[in-house]
């Protein structure tokens, strides 16, 4: 009876032993298949955690906040991983250990099968060299140089990602392009200032625990210091006149040299990132907060208008409106859905005939 009851610790405690590693899988969404990697581990305190890393050279990190292991069966959770109420994964591992098969839930459930990854099969990034670049005091920039031959081109990821994002990418344009990579600010691993203490002056009470949050002052994640930033990294690596390629949020990084230094750079590419805090008409802000448009925030009980604001609030608090283009050759690539019926008739900017010219 004993032995029976060892046998099956063991064999349950094996079990458990095997979900340590490091898991990959896709998910087939939209005509899509978006790879996931999992990496699983126990300290020798027999503590579990996860780290979650989607469409594989995002770069970015995202760690669970519970997870538990119970025979052979694994879940964990992931906060904020793209809905307000975070991502779940549950996988059964198959017999031989070398794969599980789950559901991953954000939003909506999704079937998730987990291979384990080998020496052979392992998801890598195209090589690159990493370097540190101070550009303020105590903080550095993480920036990636995958190498090349011609012209720079610096690359510049969203809010939350990292230089890593390009690594696929930056393989097409090494035939090319000396290409680089500049994880920003409070991403990845690069320095991470705290987000500034918020004036009275810059909060309304709207509603009971509602807030108007507007500009802070002092804002180390403000756009035209983030655009500083990309200065101090071309001086630093001695880069003349690159093409800036930004996504997502970097558009305002872009625009912000441009503007103020259009003789440091050779163009700009916005990809998806030519939105209201790249360019406004004036008109349009539902991606741009100001003093006149501010960010209004619902807390949770407990919270303070102070604990909710963190890195991404920064960022958008500290975005710029800019009403003029620069005069440097631009590039505004969209990736529209699937289904753009719901688009159809609304225009996305107006431009006057010499904006209009300085974008072409």
């Amino acid at each position: 009876m004993y032995g029976a009851a060892l046998v099956a610790c063991a064999a349950t405690a094996a079990l458990a032993r095997d979900f340590q590693g490091t898991w990959q899988g896709y998910i087939h969404l939209e005509q899509v298949d978006r790879p996931y990697r999992f990496e699983i581990a126990q300290d020798p305190q027999g503590h579990w955690a996860a780290r979650v890393i989607i469409d594989n050279d995002w770069g970015d990190v995202w760690k669970s906040d519970s997870i538990s292991v119970n025979g052979g069966v694994l879940r964990f959770s992931i906060p904020f991983l793209g809905y307000s109420h975070g991502s779940t994964y549950e996988g059964h591992l198959i017999e031989d250990g070398t794969a599980m098969d789950g559901m991953w839930t954000a939003g909506m459930p999704a079937p998730l099968r987990m291979v384990r990854a080998t020496p052979a099969t392992l998801w890598r990034e195209t090589a690159h060299q990493t370097r540190f670049v101070t550009v303020d005091r105590n903080v550095k920039l993480e920036v990636l140089d995958w190498g090349g031959i011609g012209r720079p081109v610096v690359m510049l990821a969203g809010a939350r990602l990292t230089a890593h994002l390009f690594s696929q990418f930056a393989a097409h344009l090494t035939p090319h392009y000396h290409v680089y990579g500049v994880t920003r600010r409070g991403c990845g691993a690069s320095t991470a200032p705290a987000v500034p203490v918020i004036p009275a002056s810059a909060l309304t009470l709207v509603a009971p625990n509602t807030y108007d949050v507007r500009p802070l002052p002092n804002n180390p994640y403000d756009a035209n210091r983030l655009g500083d930033d990309i200065i101090e990294v071309l001086d630093a690596l001695h880069i003349q006149r690159p093409v800036l390629v930004g996504h997502s949020i970097a558009g305002e990084e872009l625009t912000s040299v441009a503007s103020r230094y259009p003789d440091r750079v050779a163009g700009l590419v916005y990809l998806d990132a030519f939105a209201e805090f790249a360019f406004s008409d004036g008109k349009r802000y539902d991606a741009l907060f100001t003093d006149e448009h501010p960010m209004r925030i619902t807390l949770l009980p407990g919270q303070t208008p102070q604990s909710y604001l963190d890195v991404d609030s920064a960022l958008l608090l500290g975005m710029h409106e800019f009403r003029s283009f620069p005069n440097v050759p631009a590039l505004a690539i969209f990736a529209l859905p699937h289904r753009i019926s719901g688009l159809t008739g609304k225009a996305l900017f107006n431009f006057n005939a010499g904006q209009r010219r300085a974008i072409d």
